[in-house]
């Protein structure tokens, strides 16, 4: 019997039992089928406007009213989910640590429901990995303490169609925290009995900040986020650190796009993230200095780290020291080497400090005086600087570069001067910019070929991916 032959009301009563997306292809199969079911659709459309996005806020209980109350009838529409740290019971507590005998807490009609169905939620995890019991260590007496985190992994077990995630982790002290959470995900995805079931099947987009102005959220949170099979773009606000385990599964990661701002990573933790993905497209890097972490910027060895793993697919680069003009503490024998991009073969738009591509003057021949053809270099006498053509060690796919950094008067002249003109290794690089810091706040100057149009100062795919930390960051 087809379905057109049913009674209307029967037809429609069958649109509505279905999920926003079967109601709509179903919608979408006749004429008729559009004119019947038109005030299903518009009510869904109603619903996911009012819905898709989910915020935490103090000023209520959000996280639990949302679960409680919206959970089961509304997460089907929502796409985004953004947890700040303001974020527990009592409002005035935004930390796990504040809590003390005078907080406010949970009643039991709240908490009760959430406990019963946590232990539901273990069961998933449980009958796919062995070991799991302790998965949520100190879960009902976090729950009942006003702790948001638990509630926070049940909720996204209610949100299939989830794409966006973004989190500002928990302070030191939290019992349980979501990344418990994705480790357990990542593991059990390896189940293909239980991967339909659980959570993150369509999520592509995931933001993670810390919740103090020092220190930093673990590498590890990146490795396991990339595992996730749809995920393509992570952004991570102050992270960085060393990472001891590999989240990878049977596949690369197929992420397109990766921004760390305000980070430091141990370079091995950075190279064994990078090593994990298929083909990166765009990276942003930009240092947090020691108050994010102890291990050194290295701007040299996370170029050998893309060249080695990523030279076939990057398109965009961008690596900052904003904290001190030059690069750092990159003076070991590897550090020392002119690092070369010319392997890039997709590169299109690169930003660094001036530093990061300088090779060390003590390398240069002090006694030539006169242009060395094809050198990338040359002396006009031996009392002048020596001008190093960064265009020699680029790649001819690039078209837009942006060199930050202190120049002194001589070398600025001299290399304004000498980018004047085109270069046979740079074919394709029409927009040059360089930003000379001073006293009096930074100098510009733009090549005469630049195009207008061209933002490799502040390029709109960053701008987009910093667009998803605002509210998050301190």
């Amino acid at each position: 019997m087809e379905l057109s032959t049913l009674p209307n009301e029967l037809q429609l009563s069958i649109c509505e039992l279905l999920d926003p997306i079967s109601s709509f292809h179903l919608a979408i199969t006749s004429k008729a089928h559009w004119n019947l079911f038109t005030p299903v659709i518009q009510n869904h459309a109603r619903l996911f406007a009012e819905n898709k996005s989910f915020k935490t806020s103090s000023t209520e209980h959000f996280v639990w009213d949302k679960y409680l109350s919206h959970t089961k009838c509304y997460g089907l529409y929502v796409r985004d989910l953004s947890v700040r740290n303001d974020r527990y019971w009592d409002s005035e507590v935004w930390a796990h640590f504040q809590l003390g005998s005078q907080s406010s807490r949970p009643p039991p009609e709240v908490y009760e429901p959430l406990v019963a169905a946590a232990h539901d939620i273990k069961l998933l995890y449980k009958q796919a990995l062995e070991g799991t019991d302790s998965l949520w260590p100190n879960l009902e007496s976090a729950i009942q303490d006003g702790s948001p985190e638990p509630v926070v992994a049940l909720l996204v077990h209610h949100l299939p169609y989830l794409k966006s995630f973004r989190y500002t982790d928990g302070a030191s002290g939290d019992p349980f925290s979501i990344f418990d959470l994705v480790d357990a995900v990542v593991r059990a995805y390896a189940s293909p009995v239980r991967a339909p079931h659980l959570p993150f099947q369509h999520l592509t987009t995931v933001m993670i900040a810390h919740w103090d102005t020092e220190f930093a959220v673990s590498a590890e949170v990146c490795l396991m986020f990339l595992a996730i099979p749809s995920v393509r773009t992570f952004v991570g606000w102050q992270m960085g650190g060393e990472c001891d385990r590999d989240f990878a599964g049977s596949s690369k990661s197929r992420a397109k796009e990766l921004l760390f701002e305000n980070s430091q990573f141990h370079p091995a933790s950075l190279d064994r993230i990078l090593m994990n993905i298929e083909a990166l497209e765009r990276f942003g890097y930009e240092s947090g200095g020691a108050i994010v972490s102890y291990d050194d910027f290295m701007p040299k060895k996370v170029i050998k780290s893309l060249s080695d793993h990523a030279a076939h697919s990057l398109e965009n680069l961008i690596l900052n020291n904003s904290w001190e003009d030059d690069v750092g503490d990159d003076d070991d024998e590897d550090g020392k080497e002119r690092m070369s991009l010319r392997g890039f073969k997709t590169l299109k738009t690169f930003q660094c400090n001036w530093s990061m591509l300088e090779p060390d003057l003590d390398d240069l021949d002090s006694d030539v005086d006169e242009e060395l053809s094809g050198r990338g270099f040359y002396t006009e006498d031996t009392e002048s600087v020596t001008v190093f053509d960064p265009r020699s060690i680029l790649p001819e796919s690039l078209e837009a570069l942006h060199l930050k950094g202190p120049f002194t008067d001589e070398e600025w002249l001299t290399l304004t001067q000498l980018l004047e003109e085109s270069s046979d290794f740079t074919p394709n690089l029409k927009t040059i910019r360089l930003s000379k810091s001073g006293p009096n706040g930074p100098t510009h100057w733009t090549s005469p070929e630049a195009d207008e149009e061209s933002d490799v100062a502040y390029p709109a795919w960053r701008k987009s991916l910093s667009a998803l930390i605002q509210g998050h960051r301190n």
